[in-house]
């Protein structure tokens, strides 16, 4: 997610659609195994849960603005078209 280096190629590699997979699946296994797990086991899941989720939103936030600034500039590219270009395509 950003936080460890990867053994396979050496490098910080970040991939939050991944991330956001893996802390859904376990979420769901949280809900389907409630009343069939030990107390620490329960204990277990819900601090790794707690501590994927903080680090996934921490990650998200060094992503945003370049996201932001890629949406905006196409935007603007979107509403510069000349009129002729907009009429000849209706």
């Amino acid at each position: 997610m950003g936080k460890v280096v990867s053994p396979v190629t050496g490098e910080v590699e970040r991939d939050l659609t991944i991330a956001q997979t893996t802390i859904d699946i376990l979420a769901m296994l949280e809900t389907k195994m409630k009343g069939n797990l030990s107390e620490e086991e329960a204990g277990f899941i819900s601090r790794s849960l707690y501590e994927l989720r903080m680090n996934f939103v921490d990650e998200s936030k060094k992503t945003v603005p370049a996201e932001d600034s890629s949406t905006e500039s196409e935007a603007k590219s979107e509403n510069s078209k000349p009129a002729s270009e907009e009429s000849s395509s209706t």
